[in-house]
């Protein structure tokens, strides 16, 4: 039977991140995942090209790659059980990604969440 791309973008799959003992679900969408999504992280992750720019150039070019990060990776999660000091889930918003989520807890969830992509070796 075919396989269309929006099935793909529908499916859900949830990953339990663990930060510093506590544990932390998270619902993503897998099907979101392409080539080039993953190529802008992997670019803030290693290094922004910034050789032969201004300060303010660099800046302005990191600020670009950042937001598009933060708009990416409110399509990829759909939800999780985040919450601030007053036991409210902070919502999934560039606004969050750039503000309340620190790079730590970034980076594990997404080390989880690529951890469950890996297909199993037979």
């Amino acid at each position: 039977m075919p396989l269309k791309r929006s099935q793909l973008r529908e499916h859900v799959q949830t990953v339990e991140v663990d930060v510093f003992g506590e544990k932390l679900n998270v619902s993503y969408r897998p099907g979101i995942m392409t080539r080039a999504f993953l190529r802008k992280f992997l670019t803030i992750g290693s290094g922004i090209e910034i050789a032969g720019l201004s300060e303010e150039e660099a800046e302005a070019k990191f600020e670009t790659v950042k937001k598009e990060v933060s708009a990416d990776l409110q399509s990829l999660i759909v939800s999780w059980d985040y919450l601030d000091d007053d036991d409210k889930p902070y919502p999934i918003t560039v606004e969050t990604f750039d503000e309340h989520v620190p790079q730590v807890l970034l980076d594990r969830i997404m080390a989880a969440i690529r951890q469950d992509q890996e297909v199993p070796k037979a």
